[in-house]
């Protein structure tokens, strides 16, 4: 065998061991999480009983029974052997897995379709809303719903039913300012009173 190829062969045998180290390290990572878990847990594994040994049958010797000077050599009947008591192996208590607080994900409550209303032309052609809720796109629901009524359907829906019944921007305006005294910079509410100010 020359220098190159015995090389080559201490090379492979090295990777090889490696190889087997690093399953023996990971396997060993395992049991100790394991182990980690079940003393986090308070579970205790349960060592297994010891087995119980075979009895051995006690040598019986035989009996002489003597009749009239004449003795007859009988074997003994042997004694029942008691069978080993087998202790139950006690099974490891089941590892209860950690339960984890659910997370409420918000629920996305079920948007109406809105009941598209008719929009009516004045005479200069400019568009007159009706409904409110017929011009607030599906995202834009959602943006206000969210940043401006706290997640609040119902307080949304009941504000543009209040807002439809106004006649005036202002009194649109002032209405709002007094119920919610939003920041009138916000991006949000600037956006909100542009999407509301052509039914005014």
């Amino acid at each position: 065998m020359d220098k190159n190829s015995l090389i080559l062969d201490i090379k492979n045998d090295l990777n090889s061991i490696k190889k087997q180290v690093e399953v023996t390290l990971a396997k060993l990572a395992v049991l100790e999480s394991m182990i980690e878990l079940d003393k986090k847990l308070g579970v205790s594994v349960a060592e297994p009983a010891p087995v119980a040994e075979p009895v051995e049958a006690p040598v019986v010797a035989p009996v002489e029974e003597c009749r009239d000077n004449a003795c007859i050599v009988r074997d003994a009947e042997p004694e029942p052997i008691a069978e080993p008591i087998e202790t139950p192996i006690a099974e490891p208590a089941p590892v209860a897995e950690p339960v984890a607080a659910p997370v409420a994900a918000p629920v996305a409550e079920p948007v109406e379709a809105p009941i598209e209303e008719p929009v009516e032309e004045s005479r200069d052609n400019a568009r007159i809303v009706r409904n409110l809720m017929s011009v607030i796109s599906l995202g834009d629901k959602f943006r206000f719903r969210h940043d401006l009524f706290s997640d609040d359907n119902d307080l949304f829906k009941e504000t543009i039913e209040i807002l439809n019944t106004l006649e005036d921007f202002t009194k649109a305006v002032d209405f709002l300012d007094e119920k919610f005294g939003w920041d009138p910079e916000d991006a949000t509410v600037v956006y909100f009173y542009d999407i509301i100010k052509p039914k005014f």
